[in-house]
């Protein structure tokens, strides 16, 4: 007796057996053809599907842009959750757990793969000789130590670092905020990290969405697998670019698709300490002009440890290169007392800002391509039209900082140059001449700014040397000095 489990198979079985030979000679040959072709097709169907049978999830045969809500002429389309993903054949790498990021058990578990000294030093792991020429291999994949970032759980348990001031701030009713991350190619663990790490540390009633915006990227990790994992995450939506549009333009697509009052722009490797979003909510709804970002301990590269440090750093400017700075320590000492501290630029990575602020400052100059510039952008309109730029002393928000970038941009060098022009030349009216001495005024063709001036012309902001009186006399003071020694 043959036991058969597949009801396909069992069905045609059941179909030849039905067939009397004597009828089954009876039919004429092309009937005699047609019933055993449909015989031989019904069983190796079922053979097929019934080999793998994850396979006979659709949902999972047919690309990401098979099931997509967005507006494709306009360069994006949005994943849709609704989508059946249980069955898709996903093999989840050894970093990926779940569980509570503050229990014992996931302490350990971080502190087994790694010595991580969270201080301001960070412990350095011990690795077999292969393993460090494989790293060192790895390394340039994306100018930190991915080994190292794979063997820690995506929900790390950080220390609550907040200072008796802070823990004993009270904050009113803040409204929730569309968290915006922008990626291309990051790395698995490292972006994995980043969304626990603000769904771990942010009160539900405080979270409208987290809105990543997949800038084109290539890594099959970050194709099905992704949707596969963001599935049962509520309030994570998945947008995807048709076409490459760089960190500014992704941005201002966010901007868009965000539904929340306030924005919150984040990198796609940071991890955010406990109570970071509060002190960023709280001055927006009292002004919905003012512009606040955190302080930004660093995570080492090769360790992932983070230096931590209780120092307040503010954000400055170069004339010379229109590049962020950080300013001197000494040029502003910040009092401990202090919650909030003014800041005369950002370096523009992580930060929180209104989304009508954001939207009546015209986005960023969409004209600015790839990245680079963008920062200052915001930071000189936003002094210059009325509003204010500040840095919380009780936000952490811990940040990979690297020597470079492992996202490549056509003319990266070149086209940075080009949108610091179009900065300048829209925002630092007769100081712009600074810039473009130091650059032998290679500007090239940095397009048309009439729409850009007109933006600023209508907001009736004041003049660059404004900003420089009120809120950076520190340049101000270099610029005099400079002409002074030139004998200008």
């Amino acid at each position: 007796m043959v036991f058969v489990q597949e009801p396909g198979v069992f069905l045609a079985l059941i179909l030849i057996q039905s067939l009397n030979m004597k009828l089954y000679r009876s039919l004429c040959t092309r009937r005699r053809k047609f019933v055993s072709l449909t015989i031989v097709t019904l069983v190796l169907l079922t053979l097929k599907y019934s080999q793998n049978p994850k396979r006979a999830n659709h949902d999972c045969e047919l690309t990401a842009r098979d099931y997509l809500n967005g507006d494709k002429e306009g360069g994006w389309i949005e994943v849709d959750k609704s989508r059946d993903l249980s069955g898709c054949p996903v093999k989840w790498p050894d970093f990926v757990d779940t569980g509570n990021p503050n229990s014992p058990e996931q302490i350990l578990k971080v502190f087994r793969y790694l010595d991580i000294a969270f201080t301001n030093r960070g412990g350095v792991a011990d690795h077999t000789r292969e393993e460090r020429r494989q790293r060192e291999a790895d390394f340039k994949n994306h100018y930190f130590d991915e080994w190292v970032s794979r063997k820690i759980a995506v929900h790390r348990s950080l220390p609550d670092v907040r200072s008796k001031k802070c823990l004993d701030r009270a904050y009113g009713e803040l409204p929730a905020a569309s968290i915006v991350i922008n990626f291309c190619n990051e790395e698995w663990s490292v972006l994995l990290r980043t969304l626990h790490s603000i769904l771990d540390r942010t009160p539900g009633h405080l979270l409208k969405e987290i809105v990543l915006i997949d800038d084109f990227s290539t890594s099959d990790y970050l194709k099905l697998p992704l949707e596969v994992y963001l599935q049962p995450m509520t309030k994570v939506r998945l947008i995807r670019t048709t076409q490459r549009l760089g960190l500014i333009a992704a941005r201002n697509l966010g901007s868009k698709v965000a539904n929340g009052e306030i924005l919150v722009f984040l990198d796609s490797h940071i991890e955010c300490f406990q109570g970071w979003i509060e002190p960023l909510l709280s001055p927006i709804v009292e002004d919905d002009k003012i512009v606040v970002f955190p302080i930004i301990p660093p995570i080492d590269v090769h360790t992932f440890g983070i230096h931590l440090t209780d120092a307040v750093l503010l954000g400055s400017l170069s004339l010379n290169t229109l590049q962020f700075t950080w300013m001197a320590d000494s040029d502003r000492p910040v009092s401990s007392s202090d919650y909030y501290v003014e800041s005369p630029t950002m370096p523009g990575g992580l930060y929180a800002v209104s989304r009508s602020w954001f939207s009546k400052l015209g986005l960023y100059d969409p004209q600015l391509v790839g990245w680079g510039g963008e920062n200052i952008e915001m930071s000189l309109k936003t002094w210059m039209c009325g509003g204010s730029l500040k840095t919380s002393t009780c936000s952490r928000v811990a940040h990979i900082y690297r020597d470079r970038s492992p996202v490549t941009w056509p003319n990266q060098q070149e086209t940075t140059r080009r949108n610091s022009y179009r900065v300048a030349e829209v925002w630092m009216d007769s100081y712009k001449h600074y810039f473009y001495e130091r650059n032998a005024y290679n500007m090239g063709n940095i397009g048309d700014v009439t729409e850009r001036l007109e933006l600023r012309r209508s907001l009736r902001c004041q003049t660059f040397e404004w900003y420089l009186d009120n809120v950076l006399p520190e340049v101000k003071k270099e610029v005099l000095e400079s002409d002074v020694f030139n004998g200008q």
